[in-house]
């Protein structure tokens, strides 16, 4: 969904559609690619990039129809967001990488660090957010729904700015991505024994209506290293109103792994 997104300057016109990065980072010592939520885009992450600051550098995915991107079909599903996710790191990123995907953006976070460790490449933190472990993931059907629907789901989640809603040209920019992602999100089938190798965070809001604090500690179950657990004040967009303590967990985590 579209949120509380700002105008956004890049560091440099992006070469690469995938990954977008906001801030400079000389030297950095992790990268964290960040995967947005269904309908939202790479500037969601924007106060983000600003808050970690230096020594972390933050590349945040675009995805195909928002934005600069609104004229492009999204992918049908999971495997073709994430194979063109993966390419772009593979292309961009030569040191140490982390991932940290929310609600939709977890689950590609979840098969992109997959994609990279089998071919070779550590990923060294995964971050799940907003999301259902993998297999306890379920189809939802929204993308076959009708846009009233569809914009009464924004409005329940809380993650889009109301007015938004009330402008007809901002939904028709809105909702063909949102129907796109999850489209993709519905054709996904976790495959039986997959796990990551990475340490995993798995993060949500307290009264988040996607998953509760008990359903994110499944994520334990989707890696053989270690899983730690962080549940914030909020919603199912915790993450925009607690963006210090996140950002300190997310550094904190980053320098440790």
């Amino acid at each position: 969904m579209y949120s509380r997104s700002e105008t956004v300057t890049e560091v440099a016109p992006p070469e690469d559609v995938w990954l977008r990065q906001f801030q400079e980072a000389a030297e950095p010592r992790v990268t964290l690619v960040c995967l947005p939520h269904a309908g939202g885009a790479a500037s969601s992450y924007f106060a983000l990039s600003a808050a970690l600051g230096p020594g972390i550098r933050l590349l945040a995915a675009q995805y195909p129809g928002r934005q600069d991107r609104r004229f492009e079909s999204c992918p049908e599903n999971v495997a073709d967001y994430v194979t063109a996710i993966a390419a772009s790191i593979v292309a961009r990123v030569p040191g140490p990488v982390a991932l940290f995907g929310h609600s939709f953006g977890a689950t590609l976070a979840f098969e992109a660090a997959l994609h990279l460790e089998r071919s070779g490449r550590e990923v060294t933190r995964l971050f799940v957010s907003g999301r259902r472990a993998p297999a306890e993931q379920r189809e939802t059907g929204l993308n076959r729904r009708s846009d009233e629907v569809l914009i009464a789901e924004l409005r329940h989640l809380s993650g889009t700015h109301p007015e938004f809603l009330l402008d007809q040209e901002m939904l028709n920019l809105i909702l063909p991505g949102l129907r796109g992602d999850y489209q993709a999100l519905d054709n996904y089938r976790y495959r039986p024994g997959d796990a990551v190798r990475c340490g995993v965070r798995a993060l949500c809001g307290t009264t988040d209506l996607k998953v509760s604090p008990d359903e994110i500690r499944q994520w334990a179950d989707y890696t053989s290293a270690d899983t730690k657990v962080s549940v914030f004040e909020g919603g199912h967009f915790y993450l925009f109103d607690q963006l210090e303590s996140l950002t300190r967990i997310l550094r904190q985590d980053l320098a440790s792994s």
